[in-house]
């Protein structure tokens, strides 16, 4: 018996340490290294057309893997609602696909459809939204890989570099279907009691802590609901974080000093605030790294970041104030 739980152990082990890889290779989310990457496409069209019927064009991205260039056809185009409009984002953010036999054998193999974060308006933006979904890694299991890069975007009609610039690829939902072994519900008549509480408490919370209004389960606004194969109730995975207080991207036009904390009113249980409070808790330190070590923000946008985060982690630290918060949150 102690030998078959010291093999269980050493599996476990083995597949965290595999996690992120492929055939012996790191794959892209399998690294906290800045992807340094460049794109080619004809540049005019896709930054032109802003309609949500745009389609895919041919393009071109070159990286190193292993001390090695390489080289691969991709395709790309425009994507977003809010961020896909120029008078709000003169760079939208970027739908990119690459053909399964032009990702294998690369850091992309297993992942070949990814929504890229651009830098919209200024790259401080990007970097913040980016932080929130490492985050929020740290709380769930039902959430996003994502990967920081460096992105060379070139002309490949006038045969020049047009601009370099921080964004991050997100993961396709396909990749956490599998992961999670459930199936992606499509459907917009789905609501909060469909969903699992405690997913659902923390989700809230963690939309509180940031500051963010603009989510929510019915019509699946800035969230994806998963439902284990197996059954039983929902999973959300929040994404698009850039309406938040704590990313306060200007582009938003949500007045300055206006409360963006509001905890949604779902009646939580004493027990249910006693469970998330501790939980929240506990990431604190693992919180305060992940913003305060990304030097990539200047020091005073990670410190704005940090106080604006740990403001609510001192609430969190009183718990009979804890408790009343989330009392008076519920709709009767």
């Amino acid at each position: 018996m102690r030998a078959l739980r010291i093999t269980s152990l050493v599996l476990l082990i083995g597949g965290f340490l595999l996690e992120g890889k492929s055939q012996g290779f790191e794959t892209i989310f399998g690294s906290e290294e800045v992807l340094r990457i460049r794109l080619e496409t004809a540049m005019d069209p896709l930054l032109s057309d802003r309609s949500d019927t745009t389609d895919y064009q041919g393009a071109t991205i070159r990286f190193e893997q292993g001390g090695k260039k390489i080289t691969r056809k991709a395709l790309v185009k425009i994507r977003g609602n809010f961020r896909r409009d120029p008078n709000n984002c003169a760079f939208p953010p970027i739908r990119l696909k690459i053909p399964k036999k032009e990702a294998k054998g690369t850091l992309f193999q297993g992942h070949t459809k990814f929504k890229l974060v651009t830098h919209c308006q200024l790259e401080t933006y990007v970097l913040k939204e980016y932080l929130l979904y490492k985050l929020y890694q740290r709380l769930s299991p039902w959430s996003y890989q994502v990967r920081l890069a460096k992105i060379t975007y070139r002309d490949s009609e006038k045969g020049v570099p047009t601009e370099t610039a921080f964004a991050f690829f997100i993961e396709d939902e396909k990749p956490i279907s599998e992961r999670m072994k459930a199936k992606e519900i499509k459907s917009d008549a789905w609501e909060d009691p469909q969903i699992s509480r405690k997913n659902l408490v923390k989700v809230a919370t963690f939309e509180y802590m940031i500051g963010n209004l603009d989510w929510g389960v019915y019509k699946r606004k800035n969230l994806k609901i998963f439902q284990p194969e197996k059954g039983g109730p929902g999973f959300v995975t929040p994404y698009d974080f850039d309406f938040s207080g704590v990313v306060n991207a200007s582009y938003t036009g949500i007045p300055q000093g206006f409360n963006r904390r509001k905890l949604r009113p779902l009646c939580y249980q004493p027990e249910e605030t006693r469970a998330v409070r501790h939980e929240f808790l506990s990431q604190e330190k693992a919180f305060e790294d992940i913003v305060l070590n990304c030097r990539h923000l200047s020091k005073k946008a990670r410190q704005e970041m940090w106080a604006y985060l740990s403001g609510f982690l001192e609430v969190l630290r009183d718990e009979t104030a804890t408790l009343a918060l989330y009392e008076a949150a519920c709709e009767y």
